[in-house]
């Protein structure tokens, strides 16, 4: 399997003659031939399938390895759920419970442990007027919630630029803003008072709203072969599902009963001008950079945010020098290990709007001042009765999560948006 740098390599590779397309027809002030025409369309494709290979590996390189716990006979303080979740009698316990036909038919071991694992305050599913206790979920064991938690990171965009905070309880959370920009200190003059200038505190509350997988259904079959790794077949589907979802609130989310997104809570840094309601120039591109206060450009979170369409139009932009404003990213040439746009590395999210009339497309400034909340631990109940004429164990994964852009009276994020027209 090729490594990082051998897929950095090739992409650079297919780069260079994508820019010498470019420049001979520049060169003799004509568009591209036919036979050019395809080269470009043929190299743009091989560009972003390297991109997704290199992300593809990064991924598998981050990953933490998969580790084999020998099974243990110590005594659990089966009181510490935290503790519970990442002890291997626990996870044995869970692989069980996910794959005999009934809970009954687990051994006491495995119940006792699965039973110390549960919750009922974490989901609340009312019939006629009352909570069911048993509509909560068993928390998952840890080595199946990092499964999930990488899957996350890689699914849509987000939860790599955004800071995650994790907490146990899912009660309102304020989190402290305090914009004092517009305030300077002064010259005192002897045997005179300071002046008062109070700073102004704001706060913006996350919240822990429920996500659901929606019902998974598996066979019997399915379930008792030992040849499936179901726990991975689970993180998958979990994650993904809710991957989707909570990365597009995270991206374009009202605020109204669901995270606020990152689209509505960033300002207007430049709108196209009449034409461009399908394009971006240069010059709009640092306009939209010196929009963002360079506090915030020279933060560690500082990049790019778009959907791959956009970059695919951003790969043809020169700056006034001719010089291509994306670039690979090599790390032997001094540029860095990773691609840049005008310098600035970038994120890929498919749910930024494409470039279109009046599209909020292009968001660039501090995004670790997007915060992500995530509470407690997963949670999975299986539906044993509802399916059981098909032979069939349904799985509903819950989690609670809220999202929200600090400072956004300083302005730390801002955004390109197309013409109208």
């Amino acid at each position: 399997m090729p490594t990082v740098l051998e897929l950095k390599e090739n992409r650079a590779q297919v780069w260079e003659r994508m820019k010498q397309l470019v420049d001979g027809a520049e060169a003799e002030n004509r568009s591209f031939n036919a036979e050019e025409q395809a080269n470009w369309g043929q190299s743009n494709a091989d560009i972003e399938a390297l991109e997704e290979r290199i992300k593809n590996q990064e991924h598998l390189e981050r990953a933490p390895a998969r580790a084999d716990h020998p099974r243990q006979t110590a005594v659990l303080d089966t009181r510490n759920q935290a503790s519970l979740r990442t002890a291997p009698e626990y996870r044995q316990a869970f692989e069980n419970w996910l794959r005999v036909p009934r809970a009954v038919d687990l051994d006491p071991e495995s119940r006792s442990l699965m039973a110390s694992g549960f919750t009922s305050a974490q989901v609340q599913v009312r019939a006629m007027g009352t909570n069911v206790p048993t509509a909560g979920g068993y928390l998952v064991p840890e080595t199946l919630e990092k499964k999930i938690e990488q899957a996350l990171l890689w699914y849509g965009g987000m939860r790599e630029v955004g800071e995650v905070i994790r907490t146990e309880s899912g009660n309102d959370l304020a989190m402290p803003t305090s914009d004092d920009t517009t305030n300077t200190g002064e010259i005192l003059a002897e045997n005179t008072a300071a002046t008062e200038q109070d700073a102004t505190i704001g706060a913006r509350i996350l919240k822990a709203y429920m996500y659901s997988s929606k019902i998974v259904r598996a066979s019997h079959q399915f379930l008792q072969d030992p040849a499936i790794d179901v726990e991975s077949w689970l993180a998958d589907l979990l994650a993904i599902r809710i991957g989707r979802i909570t990365n597009t609130h995270f991206t374009t989310g009202t605020g109204a009963n669901q995270p606020s997104g990152i689209a509505g809570d960033s300002t207007q840094g430049v709108a196209g001008a009449t034409g461009q309601s399908t394009s971006v120039t240069w010059d709009d591109l640092i306009t939209l950079e010196h929009s963002v206060d360079r506090a915030y450009r020279f933060a560690p979170g500082c990049r790019y945010m778009l959907r791959d369409s956009t970059l695919r139009e951003l790969r043809k932009l020169k700056d006034g020098e001719g010089r291509y404003l994306w670039q690979p990213g090599m790390p032997n040439t001094g540029v860095g290990a990773i691609a840049t746009i005008n310098g600035y590395p970038y994120t890929i999210n498919n749910d930024v709007a494409a470039m279109a009339a009046s599209a909020t497309a292009i968001f660039f400034g501090d995004l670790k001042k997007y915060k992500i909340r995530d509470v407690r631990g997963w949670m999975l109940l299986r539906l044993e009765e509802r399916y059981a004429e098909y032979l069939q164990v349904g799985f509903l994964g819950f989690s609670r999560h809220d999202g929200v852009l600090l400072d956004a009276g300083s302005n730390p994020v801002k955004h390109y948006s197309n013409s109208a027209t």
